[in-house]
């Protein structure tokens, strides 16, 4: 929700997606894009277990008309893996991080901030399982490159200071 009231914008993004997947089809990108941002604000309303279908829902369709490996696939398989993270699923989340993580590399390179990113997020999610040394080995090398990719004031790389701490 763009304005900060999401009770209000349910609604709203609920009909829009309805209505683009009556309209456009489940294999147009602008259904998609509303069935990602009812998720988006089920995730941010605490609504966790109705969240998941819709991310599932956004990803198997992009995996099917983008491919596995595709920015915006991996994207979308970011997101499910974060929300499965805040469920406590962290094994689930784990098996998307590093799958996303590894398409990134492939594609984006190791230096583009959303690989960055997702190195960091998968060490969280590993921090979350104890796996101590990994988390900490995958914390070093993502503020590494995120201090050459954003430059050490960015908050990208102030978090990863912080979570290193």
């Amino acid at each position: 929700c763009k304005v900060g009231r999401g009770q209000d914008a349910k609604p709203l993004l609920e009909r829009a997606m309805q209505g683009r997947e009556a309209a456009l089809s489940l294999s147009h990108p602008d259904t998609w894009a509303s069935i990602h941002a009812v998720a988006m604000l089920y995730e941010s309303m605490g609504q966790l277990e109705e969240a998941e279908p819709l991310y599932r829902r956004v990803l198997k369709r992009k995996e099917r008309s983008m491919g596995h490996i595709h920015p915006d696939t991996l994207s979308s398989m970011s997101d499910l893996a974060k929300l499965l993270k805040a469920m406590g699923r962290y094994q689930e989340s784990e098996t998307l991080c590093r799958h996303a993580l590894e398409g990134k590399e492939a594609t984006l390179g190791c230096s583009d901030p959303s690989t960055v990113q997702s190195i960091h997020d998968l060490a969280m999610v590993l921090a979350a399982l104890s796996k101590n040394e990994e988390a900490e080995s995958l914390l070093r090398r993502a503020l590494e490159l995120s201090n050459k990719a954003l430059g050490s004031a960015h908050q990208s790389t102030l978090t990863t200071h912080v979570d290193l701490a």
